[in-house]
């Protein structure tokens, strides 16, 4: 789909870059992962694509990832996990769990530096090779894609628009 879209339209193609909401985040992760080569970079909210839907993780190359997450999200929990309805062999952990196998891929420090920023939001960042970027923003909402007081949109584009193949 990229090389048709590349050649019906002017397009960039060593800017693309895969963003989602909760299962269209997991999508994002999965062709991040799956796509490498042609995907730079992935941003999802309310979501986590796990190393635990078997994909092949483990020979991935690093993807820079950016995850939104709800401290209150009662679908993607922060604390206990995605909730997996009808998903055989769905095995998504907590944030700290999602994020370290993430760390892992990318071959990033295993703990983050963690910042408190304006209006209850909180960050993690951390140590990356260059390409491998991981960042992790935690909101006061639930399953949801904030504008305000954290503008979710912006905080992926910044992320985003500093990563290319």
């Amino acid at each position: 789909m990229i090389d048709d879209v590349g050649a019906a339209v002017c397009v960039d193609v060593s800017r693309v870059r895969a963003v989602g909401f909760s299962q269209g985040g997991h999508m994002a992760g999965l062709l991040g992962c799956a796509l490498r080569d042609r995907v730079a970079a992935v941003g999802t909210v309310a979501a986590w694509t796990s190393p635990g839907f078997d994909p092949p993780w483990a020979e991935a190359d690093p993807t820079p990832l950016i995850f939104i997450v709800g401290k209150n999200d009662s679908f993607a929990s922060p604390d206990d996990g995605y909730l997996c309805v009808g998903a055989p062999g769905c095995s998504v952990g907590s944030t700290a769990e999602e994020a370290a196998l993430w760390a892992a891929t990318n071959g990033c420090e295993p703990e983050p530096t963690e910042t408190n920023l304006d209006d209850g939001v909180v960050r993690w960042e951390y140590s990356c090779p260059p390409d491998a970027e991981l960042v992790v923003f935690f909101h006061d909402g639930g399953h949801e894609w904030p504008h305000d007081p954290f503008d979710t949109s912006v905080a992926l584009w910044e992320f985003l628009a500093t990563h290319s193949i």
